[in-house]
């Protein structure tokens, strides 16, 4: 029987420090690691949630400028067909209006054209105001467009996944996709 109990204590002693072993071993090694790998997770997170970010800003503001743009187009739209609602009216009242003929029964050319000179100052002061509307809203086209290039450029390259080319990890320099870069394995 006494060899018995003193095969319990050593397995108690043998199990007790195995125990010590494996929590040291936990805390000074296995720990360590963890918080590493912990630690790029959340430094690959935070990437990642300034990529959206970002991605949401420009979204927004690239969908603002094509609002734009569209409201642009649309203003143009309508003044083509009022002036072509115009020049219907202008025709229409042209083949009703009263022609005045000679005695012969021929249509008479020589009645004189009436013109107001004052009416005639005003109708180019107006066209000279909207030619200068309409080329100030060209301009502004013209520079909202070379604006928008290069974030357009710099979009195109992320949703293709190519802005992540020249990141690397851990000192490698192979190139990662950017799955890869968010969701590493």
């Amino acid at each position: 029987e006494g060899g018995w109990e003193e095969q319990v204590k050593l397995n108690l002693t043998d199990t007790r420090e195995r125990i010590t072993k494996a929590k040291l071993d936990m805390l000074f090694r296995i720990q360590v690691k963890l918080k590493s790998v912990e630690s790029k997770l959340n430094d690959i997170l935070s990437n990642e949630k300034g990529a959206a970010d970002s991605m949401n800003h420009w979204g927004k503001w690239r969908q603002a400028e094509q609002d734009a743009l569209w409201n642009f187009q649309r203003q143009h739209d309508d003044k083509v067909a009022e002036k072509e609602k115009r020049k219907s009216i202008v025709d229409e009242q042209l083949r009703w209006a009263v022609k005045f003929y000679v005695a012969s029964g021929k249509p008479d050319k020589r009645r004189p054209l009436v013109v107001d000179s004052d009416s005639v100052n005003i109708r180019i002061e107006e066209l000279t105001a909207a030619a200068a509307l309409q080329m100030n809203k060209i301009q502004e086209m013209n520079h909202l467009s070379r604006t928008w290039t290069p974030f357009q450029r710099m979009m195109d390259q992320f949703n293709q996944g190519t802005i992540f080319e020249g990141l690397t990890q851990n000192g490698d320099t192979r190139q990662y996709s950017h799955e890869e870069m968010v969701h590493p394995t």
